[in-house]
Formats: C-alpha cells, structure tokens, sequence
C-alpha cells in the first residue's frame, strides 16, 4: 500500500524532470500548434540548462543527503538541487502553455474552463512540491526558489515574446532565413556548453564534498539501480555529474532548430496543426513510442560503462539531439507519408 502511494505521489516529481518536460513539449508538439510548441521547447530547454548553471553554482545539498533519517524511498537523485528543477519547469511549462493556448492566440474562452485550468495548474505545483518533500528529494525553499526563477523567467518571456515569436519563425518556419539562424542558434549553444565545461572544471578541482552527504546518500542506495548510481558519483563527484548531465538539453535545441526547416519542405504547418483528431492521437502515441524507444536503447546501450565521457555521449547528448531532429525534422515528413497529416485537398 505504501509502495502505491508513494509510486502516485511521484509521478509529478517524474514528470517535471528535466528529461520528462521536454517528452511533455514533445508532445505538444504533435496534437497542437506547431509554432507555439517549437516556441515552448526552445525556451523550457533554455530554462533547463540556465537552472543546471545555477545548480552547479549553489551547490545546494538534498535532505537525504543531511540527514540519516530521512529517506528517498529508492529516488536515485544525486544531482545538486538548489533551485528545484521540478518545481522550475512545472510553474513554466503549465502557465507558458496556459498563457500561450487560452490568452495570446485564442479568442474568446469559456471563464468556466479557464479557472478550472488555473486550479489544476495550481493542483499539478501543489503536487510537485508535496511529492520532493514527501520523498525527501528536496527542501520547501529549494522548490520556492525554483518556482520564483520560473516565474521571473515567465515574465521575461511573455514580455518580449513578439520578438521571440518572430525569432522562432525566422529559425524554423522561413526557410529563407533560416540556415543563418539556424547556425547562428548553434553557435550560440555550442559557445554556452563551452563556458559550462570550464567552470564545471574549476568546480571539480577544487570542490570537496560534505562526508556525511557520501554516507547518508550510500544509506538511500539500497535499490540496485540507485547503487550503480551512487557508486559512480561518490568519489567527489556527488552532485557534480549529475547536474552536469542535465547541460545535454542544449543538444536538444541544436536538433530541432535544423529539424524543424528541413521537414518544412515537405510539410505544411498549417496542415498540420489542422490535421483531425484522430490523426493527431495516432501520430502523438506513436511518435512518443519512439522517442522513448530511442532514449532507452542508447541508455542501455552505455549504462554499465564506468566512464563519464562515453556515458554522458551515449546517454544523454546524442539520444537529445536525435530525438529532437526526428520530431521536428523527420517525424512530420512519415507523417504526412502514412497519411497522418490531413491532405492540402481537405484542407
């Protein structure tokens, strides 16, 4: 019974991984508007990856790492924590979507069912911050800085989303202007991720961990996933790989920006976004199979190597950038093949 409740309490935590929000943007990507989506996904990756700094640069411990008596029940977190990368990008995710589906693009609405959307936006944060205090994965101020990060970082956005709208579309959607923008996005990440890399050196060099966070962390290990885990972060890496491993979204955006101009050529997106329902669920269920079929092959393809570099290559930078180039580049053209993009006759 316990091990039920604790599975349900932890799915929001799940959900608002890093790895799992982008999976969400996928989504959005296949059953809804094609623009807003790419949008949403250059920005929460964005997000993600500027949260990763910030938790590399805090440093910020977990409860079960201070404490023997308090324990993760088998949640093999061992990445820094500070601000909360969930509570980050559920605040982001559901209220850019919100703001974006039932404010800046659509007329007129039910107030009925956007208040029901509001409470359930409030509900899914509730959940997210009682699931990492429950599993003792993080404390009530990590969350707090993470939702007031997401919130300031929502603001920004909404604020100057005109010109991020027009950036997306020259980057995307205009294949005129899009190999400069494209490669200009590139460089751009590649320029990050490199800044990254040298602070995260001058971070392992000189960084000690606390001892009691290797012994109180070891404790929580008795899951033999949550072992292997361990056992290739302690050695004054508790907390550094980890979060170092979350810099990989940056590929993520790399992959779809040359996506999304190349399946351009041969796909519509207005006969996308006004595909039928059913076309919409079929390719959203099957799109998302692959996807997770993809990031679990190169997973177990590279999980029992002990080196950082082939693990961190195999695991998480090239399942990002594949993933993403499939969805936003390859995926609609099969689409639009096989029939699951309404034909420009019946449009």
């Amino acid at each position: 019974m316990h091990g039920t409740c604790n599975l349900i309490l932890s799915i929001p935590q799940y959900l608002f991984d890093p790895k799992w929000t982008m999976f969400l943007n996928i989504l959005w990507y296949l059953c809804a508007d094609s623009l807003i989506a790419y949008k949403g996904a250059l920005l929460q990756a964005s997000g993600i990856f500027i949260l990763s700094f910030l938790n590399m640069v805090y440093k910020d411990g977990r409860p079960f790492w201070d404490s023997t008596e308090i324990t993760s029940f088998n949640h093999c977190d061992f990445s820094f924590t500070s601000p909360c990368q969930q509570s980050f990008n559920a605040l982001f995710f559901c209220c850019y979507k919100y703001y974006m589906s039932r404010y800046k693009y659509a007329g007129q609405t039910n107030s009925i069912v956007d208040w029901l959307l509001i409470a359930l936006i409030f509900f899914i944060n509730a959940a997210v911050y009682f699931a990492g205090i429950l599993n003792g994965v993080f404390y009530i101020y990590q969350s707090v800085m993470g939702s007031l990060i997401a919130f300031v970082y929502l603001v920004i956005v909404i604020s100057f989303d005109n010109e991020i709208h027009r950036y997306c579309e020259q980057t995307g959607f205009i294949l005129k202007s899009s190999r400069l923008r494209k490669f200009g996005l590139m460089f751009t990440c590649l320029m990050c991720f490199t800044f990254y890399i040298l602070y995260y050196s001058c971070v392992l060099s000189v960084w000690q961990q606390p001892a009691i966070w290797i012994y109180n962390a070891s404790l929580n290990a008795n899951d033999s996933k949550c072992t292997v885990i361990f056992n290739q972060r302690a050695n004054n890496k508790l907390g550094t790989t980890q979060t170092f491993y979350q810099t990989s979204i940056i590929f993520f955006i790399i992959g779809m920006a040359f996506g999304q101009p190349f399946s351009l050529s041969y796909v519509r997106p207005l006969l996308w976004v006004h595909s039928e329902v059913w076309r919409k669920v079929i390719r959203t269920v099957l799109g998302i199979a692959i996807c997770i079929g993809i990031s679990y092959g190169f997973y177990f393809l590279a999980i029992n190597s002990s080196n950082m570099t082939t693990k961190y290559f195999w695991i998480f930078l090239l399942p990002n950038i594949i993933v993403s180039f499939f969805i936003f580049g390859i995926y609609p053209i099969i689409c639009n093949w096989i029939g699951l993009v309404i034909p420009r006759a019946k449009f």
